[in-house]
């Protein structure tokens, strides 16, 4: 057995001997990922119609100062105030606020978590890396006496601590797995290590690979298209339905008349 088995979580072998992982990762990265695209969607989706339309801008714009324009302006306004409340706005606001409740679900799994510890062998006996090997025994007895499970039947940390005391113990007593520790960090030597995407298990399980492909085939093929197809024929129109070309003709035509 070589000092990379003692680092496996499933002493018990199992098919790979891998370590098992968890989610937590997932939870990071899906929150990174939301706050990215949230963040942005929220103001040009939500608050941007609602505080700053299209009308808003408008509203800047040379207008005629006579009682009889500023009272068809005043009317058109009003008439205009909640032109941003409409299916589609809906819509958004249902399935952003969705996402935002994600957001916070992923938040609060993440606030809970414990730091990641480090493996660092001669910080866990308490000696400095040149320690000699008089001295790391001398730890090791100590701290094997006051970590023991047996005298900590209250801890449930108790038999994890004692492992991590017993490994480090056997690294810094044994030359070469001390050397390679000092050069890699790993009593084994170099080595290669794996990335992996931060992705939920279930996702990795056969009996849900389908489920997972048609999602994947949803989202890339109808969602993301549909939504930019959407923008597009949007930003081709201003208030009303009326096309951005005509607004700027008609606007123009005013400007002239008005010099």
């Amino acid at each position: 057995m070589s000092f990379k088995d003692n680092f496996n979580k499933d002493s018990g072998g199992g098919d790979k001997g891998d370590l098992d992982y968890d989610d937590n990762a997932f939870y990071y990265f899906g929150l990174a990922l939301l706050l990215i695209f949230l963040t942005p969607a929220t103001y040009y989706l939500l608050i941007k119609p609602v505080f700053f339309s299209e009308f808003a801008y408008n509203s800047r714009a040379k207008n005629c100062q006579c009682d009889i324009c500023k009272e068809r302006y005043a009317k058109r306004a009003t008439a205009y105030y909640w032109a941003w409340l409409d299916k589609w706005f809906v819509v958004n606001f249902f399935w952003i606020s969705l996402l935002w409740y994600v957001c916070f679900v992923c938040f609060d799994v993440i606030k809970d978590l414990e730091p990641l510890k480090t493996f660092v062998p001669h910080e866990i006996l308490g000696v400095e890396m040149s320690a000699t090997k008089a001295q790391v025994k001398k730890a090791y007895r100590k701290l094997s006496r006051d970590k023991h499970p047996d005298k900590n039947p209250d801890n449930p940390e108790a038999v994890n601590e004692f492992i991590q005391i017993t490994k480090a113990y056997t690294i810094m007593t044994d030359e070469k797995a001390r050397d390679n520790f000092e050069k890699y960090g790993n009593p084994d030597g170099k080595g290669s290590f794996a990335v992996g995407i931060a992705l939920p298990t279930f996702v990795q399980k056969a009996e849900f690979q389908v489920q997972v492909l048609v999602a994947f085939f949803i989202i890339v093929v109808f969602l993301i298209p549909g939504y930019f197809m959407r923008s597009i024929e949007a930003n081709q129109k201003d208030i009303g339905g009326v096309e951005i070309q005509t607004r700027k003709i008609f606007n123009d035509c005013i400007d002239q008349t008005m010099e």
